[in-house]
Order: structure tokens, then sequence, then C-alpha cells
């Protein structure tokens, strides 16, 4: 694991950090695996379709949000009692 390593890693976290901001408007909740999984898709294996690779991460978005909406709504009850 040398320095080669550590750019490598630098270069995954200025590719990751890009796109976020260039598809934020698009895909707020845009991740890491979500960039991830196109790469890991495509690249091996041509058998995937893109609407298979987009619908895999429309669902996580969806779960994602949820996952967002319900701590909001936990915490906003949370809030009522104590306050």
């Amino acid at each position: 694991m040398g320095e080669t390593f550590v750019v490598d890693i630098h270069k995954d976290q200025h590719f990751d950090l890009e796109e976020r901001i260039l598809q934020k408007d698009n895909l707020p909740l845009l991740s890491c695996s979500d960039m991830e999984s196109p790469l890991r898709a495509f690249l091996p294996r041509r058998d995937v379709k893109q609407d298979e690779v987009l619908r895999q991460i429309e669902k996580r978005h969806r779960k994602r949000q949820a996952a967002i909406d319900s701590q909001y709504r936990k915490q906003t009850r949370e809030q009522l009692v104590s306050g």
C-alpha cells in the first residue's frame, strides 16, 4: 500500500465529489455506492442492461429518502414530547 494506492483513493474521492456536485439537482441522494453500481455492472460484464442499473439506483434512492423521512418524523415527535 504505497503512494499509488493513496493517489488512487484520492482520485476516487475527487471523482465522487465532482459527480455529486454535477448531479445534485437531478440526483440529490447520489452516493458512492450509486456511482459504483453502474461501473460494476457495465465494466466487467455487459449482460446487465442500463435500465436495470437505473432501476436499482432509483430503488436505493427511495429507500434512502424513506429513511431520511422516518428520521425527520422521529425527531419531530421527540421534540413535541420533550417540548
